[in-house]
């Protein structure tokens, strides 16, 4: 497929919504007593992004090779009244890999949409949002109020990956620090992938399955018609989710505690249909190893998602010129995978302490050590530790007027030695423009985290039109 073609088949899919959009934007109305037109006090961007990616060995037979994704996002912002303001935007999001078959997804929706009241002493929003709790960067323990689109893994950074969720939020400010509430009435859960494509679950399983030699065509029937029955959730008080924060000022430090009742949005794994196995990793050569002694059944891989609860401390503040985050979260029921490919809950207690700095010369280094304890800990869980320490580096410097910037992110698992980087350079030569090009690497054992995606790396070419 084509580069030209992918954009054209994104912006084609996408733009029934567009105009729709666009028609809302400028259309009159009568809000207040007198004639408005939002065209007079709206703003209106957006962005078109596309990122292409190569694997750079070809290790795997039924891999992808390359993937190609396309954004296309829209914005209007608009002051309705003094103390009412509206935003709205829609996300077209098209993603490609190129494997064996080739697949690609699809969507076009409601990104963030939310009207918000506002007085002196409060504020009210209602609507689709992604809200921020917590005050460390890459990894916040605290920030769990929006769930994650995971179809790359963690190759888009954190705030690429977040997905709006519909919800109240409201805040009264005190003299000494704020009260916040949440009230989100619909559930929604992070977007994975079970099979596929490099970053899910099972991978290629499928595909291997049906090019094997080996296997019978009654067992190939049976793992290529492996589906997954998810739970739904319905609206209503049962199912919502609800939180309470409070922050304040001591001084010249910024602090704040919460209190999260919500429901876990990564796939609890409730039953897999194929019993008696013991797997080191997810990968689809782990799974066949051990069709000799399997039990297969006439089921569905039953997934669910979990009720959880997130206590959580942040603090902020300045130590001459370092800025220091901090962040501590007691949660409970999380989820992890098991060598039988189903799911287990855990408390967890996991932290994060950072420190970054700009230095004068345009460089910047942002550097967080965080630390996981799994309580009760089941050594039948796959890739998590039951105490777990892990290294982040930012580091990024602007030369030639901020027009060229070098971007390193990289974590380190100090536990079990996995590692990632992303290098990245990023050409801002044109108003607008940006161009990226970098590298994903990842490395380590085939039992870890990280090192689940050793066969992954690739290298890309990123473009962003902003207006």
């Amino acid at each position: 497929m084509s580069l030209p073609y992918a954009i054209w088949k994104n912006i084609k899919k996408g733009r029934a919504l567009f105009l729709l959009f666009a028609l809302a934007a400028f259309l009159p109305c009568t809000a207040s007593a007198q004639p408005f037109s939002l065209i007079r006090d709206s703003k209106v961007s957006g962005n078109i992004w596309v990122r292409g990616t190569e694997d750079l060995r070809h290790d795997e037979p039924y891999e992808d090779t390359r993937t190609l994704r396309n954004k296309l996002f829209l914005e209007g912002k608009a002051q309705i009244e003094e103390h009412i303001r509206m935003v709205a935007s829609v996300m077209s999001d098209y993603l490609w890999f190129r494997n064996d078959g080739s697949r690609d997804d699809f969507s076009t929706e409601m990104f963030e949409g939310y009207v918000e009241f506002s007085e002196q002493k409060w504020d009210i929003t209602l609507g689709n949002q992604i809200v921020r709790w917590g005050k460390a960067d890459e990894i916040s323990p605290v920030d769990n109020l929006n769930p994650q689109d995971l179809r790359e893994s963690i190759t888009l950074r954190l705030e690429d990956r977040k997905l709006p969720v519909f919800m109240l939020r409201a805040r009264y400010f005190l003299s000494e620090g704020a009260i916040e509430g949440i009230y989100k009435p619909h559930f929604r859960s992070a977007k994975t992938d079970f099979f596929g494509s490099d970053w899910a679950t099972l991978k290629h399983l499928k595909t291997q399955v049906r090019h094997s030699t080996t296997l019978s065509q009654a067992l190939k029937d049976y793992l290529t018609g492996l589906e997954i029955r998810e739970k739904e959730y319905s609206t209503g008080l049962e199912n919502s989710e609800a939180g309470l924060r409070f922050t304040g000022t001591v001084g010249n430090l910024d602090y704040g505690i919460s209190y999260l009742y919500t429901r876990n949005s990564f796939p609890f794994i409730e039953s897999f249909p194929i019993k008696n196995i013991n797997v080191s990793n997810p990968s689809a050569e782990a799974l066949l190893g051990q069709l000799a002694q399997a039990q297969l059944l006439d089921e569905d891989i039953i997934v669910t998602y979990e009720r959880n609860q997130v206590i959580g401390a942040e603090v902020e503040t300045t130590m001459g010129l370092f800025g220091i985050r901090g962040e501590a979260a007691y949660m409970t029921d999380q989820v992890f995978l098991k060598n039988d490919l189903t799911s287990t809950s855990k408390h967890i207690l996991h932290y994060v302490l950072g420190i970054d700095r700009t230095f004068t010369n345009d460089w910047y280094a942002n550097f967080q050590l965080y630390q996981r304890k799994i309580f009760s800990y089941d050594d039948r869980i796959l890739f998590d530790h039951e105490f777990e320490s892990g290294l982040f580096l930012r580091i990024n410097k602007t030369l030639f007027h901020d027009k060229l910037r070098l971007n390193l992110d990289s974590l380190y698992n100090v536990t079990d030695n996995g590692f990632y980087l992303n290098p990245e350079v990023e050409l801002r030569y044109v108003d607008n423009l940006s161009i990226f090009a970098g590298l994903n690497i990842f490395d380590g054992k085939a039992d870890t985290f990280l090192g689940n995606y050793d066969r992954n790396d690739q290298g890309y070419l990123a473009v962003r039109f902003s207006f």
